[in-house]
């Protein structure tokens, strides 16, 4: 897992708000988070690997969002610039305090 966790090259977030179309949403905005990791794939045995490593990433963030808030995920393979997975529109399960 640590040689997963060090396939991390470079975050990228930003702040933003977009239209929620969920069904819970009905199109009202919402505010988040976009977030654009790049990972090193000499990290990773093979894509598969990488994908799963990713998408417990995008689970996990979901517990440190508010409820209400989104979180947009984007992995990025070192040294392209196109996104290699663009995950789904995430909301948060943390509860406001």
């Amino acid at each position: 897992m640590q040689q997963h966790i060090n396939g991390i090259v470079r975050i990228d977030a930003r702040s933003d708000a977009r239209l929620d179309n969920t069904k819970q949403g009905q199109g009202r905005p919402i505010n988040g988070h976009y977030l654009h990791i790049t990972l090193d794939p000499a990290c990773y045995d093979n894509d598969g690997i990488m994908y799963q490593f990713c998408r417990v990433i995008d689970e996990l963030l979901t517990c440190f969002i508010v409820r209400n808030n989104f979180i947009l995920l984007n992995i990025y393979r070192q040294g392209e610039q196109q996104a290699l997975w663009t995950f789904r529109q995430r909301t948060g399960l943390r509860s406001e305090m």
